[in-house]
C-alpha cells in the first residue's frame, strides 16, 4: 500500500483503499493530494493539506514525477488544482509554465522550492494560502509575517472604529485646539497627575523666555526705550539664553525677569502686542513669576492649560462620554501642517472648528502681512467645500472670549473690519459680528449665489462662544455638543 521513491516521499492511498495494518492513515483533503514524509522525521503537523489551486511541491512529489527525463503522469486532485498537470512549485495554476529551478527532483533536504512569479499578485496569494513553511525562502517567510501583522492591525482598527465616534478638530494655529484637548482630558479623561504636571515644567519655563525675548526684540523695532538703565543689563542676560534649552529656572534669570516685567518700557511694549507675535499666555506666566521660579515649583492645572507647544503631525485622543467612546483627531493648524489632514476625513461624524475671537487685529506668525481672522475665515470656507464634509455637521467654537473682552477697549474692530457698524468697546456686539461672518461663510457653501441649493441641507452649524482655559465653560459647552450633535447622529444611526 506504501510507495516510496528516491525523493523520500510516499503517496497517499487512493480513495476507498483500506490501509494496511499499522500503516499511518492518509486521506485526500479538499485542497488536493496529501503526502507524508517517509524515511525522515515527520513535520510538526501529521498531515499536510495543500491550499486550493496549488500544485504539488516537487520536494514532496514521488520520484516518478520529479526525476529528470522520467515520464510525467497527471496527479488527480480537486477541481482547479494544477489543471495542466504541470506540478507547479506551490503556486496557483497559471497559463505561463512554472519557472525552472535547479536541483528539481532532489531530496527534500536539498533546499526549499521557490514560488513562481508568473503573474502579478502570485506571491501575495501564495503567501496568503500559507504554503508549507519549508517551501519558502527566508525573505518570503518574513514577507508572510509582515502581511499577517498588517492584516491583524487593520482588523483591530476596523473593530475599534465600529464602536467609536470620530470627531475631527480643525482650525488655524494658536486657536486653542490643544487647550481644548487638555480640557477633555481633565473633564472626561484621567486628568493630570502630579508627575504629569511636573513634566510640563520645562515647557512653562520656555514659554516665559520666549515671551520676554519677543517683547525685548519688539522694543528695539518699535523704538520703545527702557525706563531704567539697569533694565538693559537684565535684557542682555535674558537674550543670551536659548529659550528652547531651558530646563531649570536659575535664580539670576528669575531676578532679571521680575525686574523687566515691572519696567515701564516692557509694559508699553505689551500694550502694543498686536504689532508683533506674542503668546497669549505671556501676561499670565509673567504675573506669576514669583511662584513659578520657586525651586519646588509644580505646575498647576491652569499652568498646564496655558502652556503652548505647536502641534505637529496628527494626534488622536480617546475619551469615554456616557458610555460613548469618542476619538478626537487633533491636527496641526500651521500652513505647513494642513497638507497632512486629508486622510483624516473619513468616517467623521462631526467637524469641530476652533477660531479665535481675539485675533481680529493680529497677523499670522508665518506671514506678517496676512490678518489672522481673515485667514481663519478663508480656511473655514475651504474646509466646508471639501467633498468629505458634504453631509457632516460643523461645531464652531469661537474661542478666547476672555482675551477679546480685554483688548476690545483699546483696539476697535472696525479698524480691521470696516463693515462692523457696532459700538466701540462692546464685546458682545463684536462677538455677534464675528459669528455672522462665519455663519455667512457656512451659508455660502450650502446655497449658491443665486439662492439655489448648492449642498445638502442636512448639514447644520452649531456655534458656541468658548474660553478654552475655563474648565467649567468647556464642560458646559461640550455637554451641549453631546446633547445636540452626538444625540442627533445616534438617532440617525438607530433609524437606519
Amino acid at each position: 500500500m506504501r510507495k516510496e521513491g528516491r525523493a523520500g516521499c510516499e503517496e497517499a492511498l487512493p480513495p476507498g483503499a483500506p490501509p494496511s495494518p499499522g500503516a499511518p492513515i492518509n486521506q485526500f483533503g479538499r485542497a488536493g493530494q496529501v503526502w507524508r514524509w517517509a524515511g525522515t522525521p515527520e513535520p510538526p503537523q501529521p498531515l499536510l493539506l495543500l491550499p486550493p489551486r496549488a500544485a504539488l511541491c516537487p520536494a514532496l512529489r514521488p520520484p516518478e514525477l520529479g526525476r529528470p527525463g522520467a515520464p510525467r503522469r497527471k496527479v488527480r486532485g480537486p477541481r482547479g488544482a494544477d489543471p495542466q498537470g504541470e506540478g507547479g512549485p506551490c503556486a496557483p495554476a497559471a497559463r505561463s509554465p512554472p519557472r525552472r529551478r535547479r536541483g528539481q527532483g532532489a531530496s527534500p533536504g536539498a533546499g526549499p522550492c521557490r514560488l513562481a512569479r508568473s503573474e502579478p499578485g502570485t506571491m501575495a496569494r501564495a503567501l496568503t494560502w500559507r504554503c508549507c513553511p519549508w517551501c519558502l525562502t527566508e525573505d518570503e517567510k518574513a514577507a508572510a509575517r509582515i502581511d499577517q501583522e498588517i492584516n491583524k492591525i487593520l482588523l483591530e482598527q476596523k473593530k475599534r472604529d465600529r464602536g467609536e465616534l470620530k470627531l475631527l478638530l480643525l482650525g488655524p494655529g494658536e486657536s486653542g485646539k490643544s487647550t481644548f484637548i487638555k480640557q477633555m482630558r481633565i473633564i472626561h479623561g484621567a486628568g493630570y497627575s502630579e508627575e504629569d504636571r511636573k513634566g510640563f515644567r520645562p515647557l512653562v519655563y520656555q514659554n516665559i523666555f520666549v515671551s520676554m525675548r519677543a517683547m525685548i526684540e519688539a522694543m528695539d523695532r518699535l523704538q520703545i526705550p527702557f525706563s531704567r538703565p539697569e533694565s538693559k543689563h537684565h535684557a542682555s542676560l535674558v537674550m543670551s539664553q536659548d529659550p528652547y534649552k531651558v530646563t531649570i529656572f536659575e535664580k539670576r534669570y528669575a531676578v532679571a525677569m521680575q525686574w523687566l516685567w515691572t519696567d515701564a518700557g516692557i509694559q508699553a511694549c505689551y500694550e502694543r502686542r498686536r504689532e508683533f507675535h506674542l503668546l497669549d499666555s505671556a501676561v499670565y506666566y509673567l504675573s506669576h513669576l514669583e511662584r513659578i521660579t520657586e525651586e519646588d515649583y509644580v505646575p498647576t492645572a491652569q499652568d498646564v492649560l496655558r502652556s503652548r507647544m505647536p502641534t505637529t503631525g496628527i494626534n488622536e485622543y480617546c475619551f469615554s462620554v456616557q458610555k460613548t467612546s469618542l476619538r478626537i483627531v487633533d491636527v496641526g493648524g500651521q500652513r505647513s501642517e494642513r497638507k497632512k489632514w486629508i486622510h483624516c476625513f473619513e468616517n467623521v461624524i462631526a467637524l469641530i472648528y476652533l477660531a479665535s475671537l481675539s485675533e481680529y487685529d493680529q497677523c499670522l506668525e508665518e506671514d506678517n502681512q496676512e490678518n489672522r481672522m481673515k485667514e481663519s475665515l478663508a480656511l473655514f470656507g475651504t474646509v466646508l467645500e471639501l467633498p468629505w464634509f458634504k453631509n457632516t455637521s460643523v461645531i464652531l467654537f469661537l474661542n478666547k472670549t476672555d482675551i477679546l473682552e480685554e483688548k476690545i477697549s483699546t483696539s476697535h474692530l472696525a479698524t480691521y473690519f470696516p463693515s462692523f457698524q457696532g459700538p466701540k468697546q462692546d464685546a458682545e456686539a463684536a462677538k455677534r459680528f464675528i459669528l455672522d461672518m462665519y455663519s455667512g461663510m457656512f451659508a455660502g457653501c450650502v446655497d449658491g449665489a443665486d439662492g439655489g441649493k448648492k449642498g445638502p441641507r442636512s448639514r447644520r452649524l452649531f456655534s458656541h462662544y468658548t474660553c478654552a482655559t475655563d474648565t467649567q465653560n468647556i464642560r458646559k459647552v461640550f455637554k451641549d455638543v453631546r446633547d445636540s450633535v452626538l444625540a442627533r447622529y445616534l438617532d440617525e444611526i438607530n433609524l437606519l
